[in-house]
């Protein structure tokens, strides 16, 4: 899990539900999706910030997106306005942090 990907949830969620995402996230969004077996977690982070951005600090629909994500995980990140850039997800999370 990369820093930046904590200080979104950090940012959505309640300081309950922390653990509970970074558990969906690593357990249920991460290397068990198609074509994903190679990719580091700065890879990861895109997808993971395009499924908070969608969650919206929402825990039932982040674990809609998630679903999403495990059917076809380019939907996710075309749906959360990150499919176009490989930057668009740092300057969105960086924006929310900063």
């Amino acid at each position: 899990m990369t820093e930046r990907t904590r200080a979104v949830i950090r940012r959505f969620f309640a300081a309950a539900d922390h653990g509970l995402v970074e558990d969906l996230l690593e357990q249920k969004c991460g290397v068990n999706l198609p074509l994903t077996g190679l990719w580091a977690d700065t890879q990861f982070e895109r997808l993971w910030l395009a499924v908070l951005k969608l969650s919206n600090g929402d825990v039932g629909r982040l674990r809609e997106a998630i679903a999403l994500a495990q059917r076809d995980w380019r939907d996710v990140l075309v749906g959360s306005g990150f499919g176009h850039s490989l930057e668009a997800h740092r300057q969105w999370a960086d924006g929310l942090t900063s």
